[in-house]
């Protein structure tokens, strides 16, 4: 039987039917692409860009407009990220004000807005530009984000949420039916523009890498690859809001305070802004060989502090085990069975965190030896302020280059407490400080570096006055780091404060460095707080 041939016309007919069904087919199944869904998408602060999805990106409209555009951040690897898609997170728009974008929306349905960000630049959460920085002012830290009138992303402190060069989608769900727009609950009057607005804060500038606007459903925006520093990091947290959720319902009816309230008038005066040593005299090791650091003055810092550069303490009550570069709170500790020094030391190298909690006295030596620290984690900056009035009490600094003669290797190989020994000199004022605020930079070697914990023990005369349990959290591998402990002092009998002061040197520190839960560092320190008398 000989095939039957069609008519061309008949053919093309036939061809288009078959077009047609195809996509119905598709839109019935919901296999519609990600590039079909998305209506509207730009590169913020960048070029035109076709992502692994198939997603167009426009240049940003507006370049020469509003804002200024970065590409501060292509220098650096975007983690989370894929690499063909890297750009989107490198480049952003910052604006010294409120700034956002108008988007056309003509049909009604489910829709999300995805903003994609990336921090690049700052070194900590909730730090602000500061006027005499060599880079540019280019980035925020707290900001909102409105979607047409409506908060819709409440306080985003990037750092807070991902640590550095780190990407970060906020996915926002919306509908638009019958001329309403409905987003998180609330509902407004919908005109055919969306407007997606990201406002001033206090932390300096509002920014965005990328945005795009889709029909669909949260489950339908691709998501970010896996960081194991941050599932740790919400495994970590999940497991403590469990942990404190009865504790926290016996104590809710004890006060209707607010629990973060926010500060508001002229900052506290500076009583320092005179002379800024009236604190501190000296921080040295007993041997300058010991840990070969310079001191250097801060008077700068302290007056771009004063004329309120810096942010306040305590505006934000921050969750444990993030991002390393973060503004970090001591975490609380339930009490430990007690333990002794000699009983640790049987336990060889796999001492746990929940011991050294255990101990009632200052050490007598180190529990670890300093070729236990195989992650090569290295201080290299620290310094101590007063949070209530931004003063910057104390810097010191290790040299980039440090250049030993024979003698000086000798000596620090003969050395084992080298760099791990530090003495202080305060003046009895420090005693009365409330909250006091230690920025370290470390640098981390070649192995990525998991569950970073410091655990701190001050002592007088073997008496514990506080312990200080910090999470530093997952630090990538070949990093620079700055993070900035947060030290709530308790407050001292008088009487005590007068001991403490005839004793110099009779209150000591223990600082334990976990990784993975194993001890890797222990540093030691002592202070006497009768300097100037």
């Amino acid at each position: 039987m000989r095939p039957v041939t069609l008519p061309r016309s008949a053919r093309l007919v036939v061809a288009a039917l078959s077009l047609l069904l195809a996509a119905r087919c598709r839109a019935d199944s919901g296999s519609t692409s990600l590039a079909e869904r998305v209506i509207w998408a730009v590169n913020s602060g960048g070029d035109a860009h076709t992502d692994v999805h198939g997603v167009q990106y426009r240049k940003d409209p507006l370049e020469g407009r509003v804002g200024k555009a970065s590409d501060y951040g292509m220098r650096l690897p975007i983690l989370r990220s894929s690499p063909e898609d890297q750009v989107l997170y490198q480049t952003e728009r910052y604006n010294e004000d409120t700034f956002g974008y108008e988007v056309p929306v003509r049909d009604e349905g489910e829709y999300i807005l995805v903003l994609k960000f990336a921090e690049v630049y700052f070194a900590q959460s909730q730090q602000k530009c500061q006027e005499n920085s060599p880079s540019p002012k280019h980035s925020a830290m707290v900001f909102d984000v409105r979607l047409n009138g409506h908060v819709v992303v409440k306080d985003l402190d990037i750092f807070d949420r991902v640590g550095h060069s780190t990407a970060h989608d906020e996915i926002v769900p919306f509908s638009i039916k019958r001329g309403k727009l409905s987003v998180q609950g609330e509902v407004s009057t919908f005109n055919g523009k969306l407007t997606v607005d990201f406002i001033k804060g206090y932390y300096d500038n509002p920014k965005v890498c990328a945005l795009y606007v889709m029909k669909g459903k949260p489950e339908d925006v691709p998501k970010l690859q896996p960081h194991p520093g941050l599932e740790k990091r919400d495994e970590e947290e999940e497991e403590e809001e469990d942990a404190e959720t009865s504790e926290d319902s016996v104590k809710k009816s004890a006060s209707t305070a607010p629990k973060n309230p926010v500060r508001s008038g002229p900052r506290t005066p500076n009583p320092y802004a005179a002379d800024n040593s009236s604190l501190i005299n000296v921080a040295r090791a007993p041997n300058k060989k010991t840990i070969n650091m310079s001191s250097q003055s801060s008077r700068n810092e302290t007056s771009a502090a004063v004329n309120g550069q810096e942010p306040a303490a305590g505006s934000r009550e921050r969750k444990h085990g993030g991002g390393v570069l973060k503004r970090l709170k001591s975490r609380r500790n339930p009490e430990r069975r007690p333990v002794t020094e000699d009983e640790l030391r049987a336990v060889g190298k796999n001492i746990t965190p929940e011991e050294v909690l255990g101990l009632r006295a200052v050490t007598r030596d180190y529990l670890c030896k300093p070729e236990d620290n195989v992650y090569n984690i290295d201080f290299t900056r620290f310094k101590i302020r007063d949070l209530e009035t931004g003063t910057v009490l104390f810097e010191i600094a290790k040299p980039p280059h440090c250049d030993l003669d024979e003698e000086d290797e000798e000596s620090v190989d003969m050395d084992t407490s080298a760099g791990r020994f530090v003495r202080y000199q305060f003046t009895p004022a420090f005693l009365k400080l409330r909250t006091v605020g230690a920025t370290v930079e470390f640098t981390v070697g070649e192995k990525p570096v998991n569950s970073f914990r410091m655990i701190e023990r001050h002592y007088f005369q073997d008496r514990l006055l506080k312990n200080f349990d910090f999470d530093f959290g997952f630090c990538i591998p070949n990093s620079r780091n700055t993070c900035e402990h947060i030290y709530e002092f308790p407050q001292l009998p008088e009487d005590l404060i007068c001991q403490m002061v005839e004793h110099p040197y009779e209150t000591r520190s223990d600082s334990f460095y976990f990784v993975d839960n194993k001890l890797i560092m222990h540093n030691k320190a002592d202070y006497a707080y009768n300097g100037g008398q």
